[in-house]
């Protein structure tokens, strides 16, 4: 007869452990199913204020709008044809810097003092 309680309260205490082992999984999920909605919904604010951003951007970059705004701050006059040229044509700024420069030809002291953009075509003011 001791056996059978002794075995019930065994079985007892297993049904009350499980029972609170399923009560702290339930409490979790529903937790971290809060935290996923907030993120989500952070997300979401986030792709709005980010597709709200592309639109401005759009809008700000419109070339007619920027013709506009570059015709009324800035001073530009036409590019002429005869200021366009090569890159062979423009005469060699390196070799003559590196003669003038006390630092020599390391290219670091040179190389800060000129703007190489790599492009292929240059203008020039002649």
């Amino acid at each position: 007869m001791i056996r059978i309680v002794n075995l019930n309260m065994a079985f007892l205490a297993l049904a009350v452990a499980i029972a609170f082992g399923n009560y702290q999984v339930k409490y979790d999920v529903q937790r971290k199913e809060k935290q996923l909605a907030s993120i989500t919904a952070d997300i979401r604010r986030e792709q709005d204020r980010q597709r709200l951003l592309m639109a401005d951007w759009s809008l700000l970059n419109e070339p007619q709008r920027l013709q506009d705004l570059a015709g009324k701050y800035l001073d530009l006059e036409n590019v002429d044809a005869r200021q366009v040229a090569s890159v062979d044509e423009v005469p060699d700024r390196l070799a003559a810097l590196s003669k003038s420069d006390k630092v020599g030809t390391s290219g670091t002291a040179v190389a800060s003092r000129l703007d190489l953009r790599g492009s292929t075509r240059i203008a020039l003011n002649r």
